[in-house]
């Protein structure tokens, strides 16, 4: 039974205990025979079986050993259930079993995986009274706690334990967890130096939370440099890229006014398939007001309203999105002079608006407002005059005796057109 159940060959066991209880030979199973079916149950997380295999144990008359206690501990321990696994060890602790080595090595690392820090500490104390050394799988196990959940003075507990494993107990997984720790604690000295190890063994982070805890590490000191030789590192190694790590790039070359770098970063964008967002067109604009170049400000501008990503209201983010909201549910009434039209677009582009139905407002105003945009500043430029607003119209649209119709669709225009009726005009 026990070679079947290390092996998990779980039919074949289950097997051997049935025979087992029908040899007259043998007689019937005793405690170990079923400590090893219980251990079998736990681990293949069949909870339920578990417990009915403990309750058999009972009602047949053979105490409950120390073996029996650890199969339950570690039955629930894989299966995550810390409320029973306490429970069982407060039974095991008030009855006349007392526990042993494993028992403490198992509630240590339950309640390291539950993240309880403090239980976690004093089963470590426990451990060492009873056992001596604890083994490197606990020791990381309790890193791997430290990690995830924080917890007063954790990095100098982690440094401690970490003093305990040598050159040849390096995993992946823990290497990433030790990057992020230290960059939640902007450490960024000690994060370098897990980043540099997990490039040297060739460790690839694939979670953009870690990658967002190590820009902000960087963006907190203020050191873009470090910033952009990590991104370049990063994109080598071919480790996990997102948006941000650009982003934050552009926001610290921006406050440090140096702006063809910033420029740079689009191009790395492109290379990578990033596209440009509103918050893009909004680091730039930042950036070029704080440098006082309101002239490319104003063209940013123009470029956020070409790409339908609305009027900014004013020089802070909230009025940005607060327009863009107003746009986005075909509300005009959110939308104010831009300092580079001179021109207010919600009264230019009002007659179209009340030409299209209420349910057109909302899908078509962003095309709308990206000509508006364009026309003003060519009007601005002094190249041509801004045409009338009965003449404004969207890329695809028609106007047929003052109705506006969708080209995309059936236009009975175009059908009359066919059969030489009325002239029809594409605006």
């Amino acid at each position: 039974m026990s070679s079947y159940m290390h092996s998990g060959l779980a039919d074949r066991c289950i097997e051997a205990f049935h025979t087992l209880e029908r040899d007259p030979r043998c007689g019937p199973p005793n405690a170990d025979s079923y400590n090893i079916l219980i251990a079998l149950f736990g681990r293949s997380l069949l909870v339920d079986h578990m417990e009915a295999t403990l309750l058999s144990l009972d009602a047949s008359g053979h105490p409950r050993t120390i073996g029996t206690y650890n199969a339950i501990i570690a039955g629930y321990l894989t299966a995550w259930m810390w409320e029973k696994m306490e429970s069982v060890f407060d039974e095991m602790v008030s009855g006349h079993v007392a526990p042993d080595k494993t028992t403490y090595l198992l509630m240590l690392r339950g309640y390291a995986h539950a993240g309880m820090i403090y239980k976690m500490e004093l089963a470590y104390e426990r451990a060492r009274q009873h056992v001596g050394q604890v083994d490197m799988v606990h020791i990381r196990a309790m890193i791997c706690a430290y990690c995830k959940f924080k917890h007063v003075d954790r990095i100098q507990k982690i440094e401690e334990l970490l003093q305990k494993l040598g050159p040849d107990d390096y995993r992946p997984w823990l290497a990433v967890l030790l990057i992020r720790a230290y960059a939640q604690e902007g450490l960024v000295e000690r994060m370098e130096q897990w980043i540099a190890e997990a490039l040297e063994r060739n460790t690839i982070v694939t979670t953009v939370q870690v990658m967002r805890s190590i820009i902000t590490s960087y963006f907190q000191c203020d050191a873009v440099d470090k910033l952009a030789h990590f991104i370049r590192q990063a994109e080598e190694a071919g480790w996990k890229l997102c948006r941000s790590l650009y982003h934050c790039k552009m926001v610290m070359y921006g406050k440090q006014h140096r702006l063809p770098e910033m420029h740079g970063v689009l191009d790395e964008m492109e290379f990578f398939r990033f596209d440009r967002t509103k918050k893009t067109f909004w680091i730039m604009y930042k950036a070029y007001v704080s440098s006082g170049r309101m002239a490319e400000a104003n063209t940013i501008l123009c470029m956020m309203g070409k790409h339908g990503f609305g009027f900014p209201r004013g020089g802070t983010g909230a009025d940005v999105e607060e327009a863009s909201d107003g746009i986005g549910g075909g509300d005009v009434s959110g939308v104010r002079d831009s300092p580079v039209l001179g021109v207010d677009s919600s009264e230019v582009a009002a007659p179209y608006l009340r030409q299209c139905g209420r349910s057109q407002r909302q899908r078509r105003w962003r095309l709308v407002e990206g000509e508006v945009m364009g026309m003003a500043l060519t009007w601005a430029a002094g190249k041509t005059a801004l045409t009338a607003p009965n003449q404004i119209g969207s890329r695809g649209a028609c106007m047929d005796g003052g109705a506006q119709c969708d080209t995309r669709r059936k236009c009975p225009a175009k059908k009359r057109r066919r059969l030489g009726g009325e002239d029809h005009t594409d605006i």
